[in-house]
């Protein structure tokens, strides 16, 4: 669930699906990086995702797994403009 800081307008993100490990916000707020189990929730398969806030859209990373089952070592990095 995402939630307003003054606690209004609860909003569920990915029903039906569920998410492994605690979310990570990218810097500027609009995106998630999580880490979804696969759709019955079974263990070990898991994949790493990035979710954008503005219209739900879910972007895999990597290839499902065992070893995606964690976000461990993943950061957001920010690049500047390229020239």
């Amino acid at each position: 669930m995402l939630i307003d800081p003054l606690g209004q307008r609860p909003r569920q993100i990915l029903p039906g699906r569920k998410i492994q490990h605690p979310s990570h916000w990218s810097p500027d707020g609009r995106y998630l990086l999580l880490t979804l189990l696969d759709e019955d929730g079974s263990m070990p398969w898991a994949s790493l995702a990035v979710y954008r806030l503005s219209d739900g859209a879910i972007t895999s990373i990597g290839d499902p797994g065992y070893t995606s089952l964690d976000d461990a070592g993943r950061e957001w990095v920010l690049m500047g403009p390229q020239h």
